[in-house]
């Protein structure tokens, strides 16, 4: 930090190593071997820096509530006092960074990939079994362990059970029209945007990659999808999108039976 700050900068005591630094919060790895999610602070602002305590306050209500699950991360500590979560780390990083490195398809075999679909569908169904909206499916908030199993992450914008969230929004690519700022997501749209994280598992490329954003908003609110047909289990990614699902639970099942 330097001796004289310039007016408007923060600067933040890190406890380790910086790993992803999100709109609410910052995520380091510790000395420890787990990581870290503390909330960012914000002393020009502080009913902003109130919200992403609240935000982390949120998330380790959901970790609670989950309790030991085979697709939730692992809750190591919280700590009240300065909103912190302590979680274990998941070495392999997030799902969209893992995707997105050279020769995807040559590095992750279909067996994998069917895998990693199942198991997307099935960390949304533990969610929505206890009454929580995730509002922010997308590939980057899924982690992958030391073996490649898949686990769904970032619950900060979450909706609980009384509707209460921060409304973020997953983006164009996940939701079926754009979302107003008052928007309040549904498990529909959590559905909806699984759909295309599948498609992104399956193909390395996100729903319309070459075109812009405003052109896939007009196509989806169109209905108009990218080809899936040739792609397994690409009836069940395009029921994603056709709101043919009520529940994740029923994707689970479609997938089973496909796969």
């Amino acid at each position: 930090m330097p001796q004289q700050p310039e007016e408007g900068d923060i600067y933040y005591v890190t406890k380790g190593d910086c790993v992803r630094m999100g709109r609410t919060a910052f995520v380091e790895l510790l000395p420890s071997g787990h990581v870290s999610k503390t909330p960012k602070l914000n002393p020009y602002c502080p009913e902003k820096e109130k919200e992403n305590r609240q935000c982390m306050e949120r998330e380790a209500l959901i970790y609670h509530m989950v309790g030991a699950s085979s697709f939730i991360p692992e809750l190591i500590a919280w700590d009240p006092a300065s909103c912190t979560l302590t979680l274990r780390n998941y070495p392999n990083g997030d799902l969209e960074m893992y995707i997105r490195k050279p020769d995807y398809k040559c590095r992750v075999s279909l067996d994998v990939r069917l895998r990693w679909v199942l198991h997307a569908a099935e960390s949304l169904a533990v969610v929505h079994a206890i009454g929580v909206t995730h509002n922010d499916i997308a590939p980057r908030n899924f982690l992958l362990d030391e073996d490649l199993n898949l686990w769904i992450c970032d619950f900060a914008g979450s909706s609980l059970p009384n509707g209460s969230s921060s409304g973020c929004a997953p983006g164009p690519r996940y939701e079926p029209r754009p979302w107003s700022r008052d928007y309040v997501a549904t498990r529909a749209d959590d559905i909806f945007a699984l759909g295309s994280v599948m498609y992104f598992i399956m193909t390395g490329e996100e729903p319309y990659s070459n075109l812009d954003d405003e052109e896939v908003e007009r196509r989806f609110q169109n209905r108009d999808f990218p080809a899936s047909s040739h792609l397994c289990c690409g009836t069940v990614i395009q029921n994603c999108w056709l709101g043919h699902f009520v529940a994740a639970k029923q994707v689970v099942q479609a997938l089973v039976c496909e796969v």
